[in-house]
């Protein structure tokens, strides 16, 4: 497999954010799928262990997706890898509350990629 380009990365990356500010379940895990066919690995947050696998990344739709919508502040792409900043945005007992994120992408030639988000 060839490695995406950076604007393919940029277009996910963006696209992803949409699918999930837009509670598109299946178009979300769509996307993933046919960024990484040769799968996909997460730490969320970083130190907690690697989680990999669709069934971890539906876990992590079906926990966050409906009570958090994400902006992104800041997204720089390099060859096969990214780094984003996002301002995760949640309602807590009927009080807005902003946490900030940074997000590391990493790309393979296998058609897999790891991404790792380090949370406040």
């Amino acid at each position: 497999m060839t490695l995406p380009t950076p604007d393919h990365i940029r277009g996910f990356i963006v696209e992803s954010i949409q699918l999930w500010n837009a509670g598109d379940k299946d178009g979300f895990m769509a996307l993933y799928k046919d960024m990484a066919p040769g799968g996909f690995r997460f730490e969320n947050p970083v130190g907690t262990g690697v989680q990999e696998g669709w069934d971890a990344l539906l876990k992590m739709w079906d926990d966050y997706a409906a009570i958090v919508q994400i902006e992104i502040l800041h997204l720089i792409v390099n060859g096969s890898e990214a780094m984003a900043m996002m301002a995760n945005k949640a309602d807590m007992g009927g009080r807005p509350a902003i946490r900030y994120s940074g997000e590391t992408y990493h790309f393979y030639q296998d058609g897999s990629f790891h991404a790792r988000y380090f949370a406040e």
